[in-house]
């Protein structure tokens, strides 16, 4: 199988929403728990490394690009879940 960008990120989002169970709320746990662990990660590194743990910008891109990830990844689970509901309301009209 030949993978492009869309299949892995298809596998990418069908692994995330099963790990959230297909719950808003979760994601957002899980997100934000990832994103005080990477705080933790950098702030470990840089006390080990300099001795101290210091504001700088790669925390704000951090951030920024975990905010990105969130919008984006509810985005597409409303948008999966949205298109499972009209799904379910067409297949019933053409049962009856």
């Amino acid at each position: 199988m030949i993978y492009t960008s869309e299949t892995i990120n298809g596998k990418f989002k069908a692994k995330i929403f099963a790990l959230c169970q297909l719950n808003i709320s979760k994601m957002t746990w899980l997100w934000f728990g990832t994103t005080l662990f990477g705080q933790l990660v950098f702030a470990s590194i840089e006390y080990v490394i300099w001795g101290e743990t210091f504001p700088h910008i790669f925390d704000s891109i951090y951030f920024v690009f975990m905010a990105g990830t969130y919008f984006h990844y509810t985005n597409e689970l409303g948008k999966f879940l949205l298109n499972l509901h009209l799904s379910a309301i067409i297949n019933t009209e053409k049962q009856q």
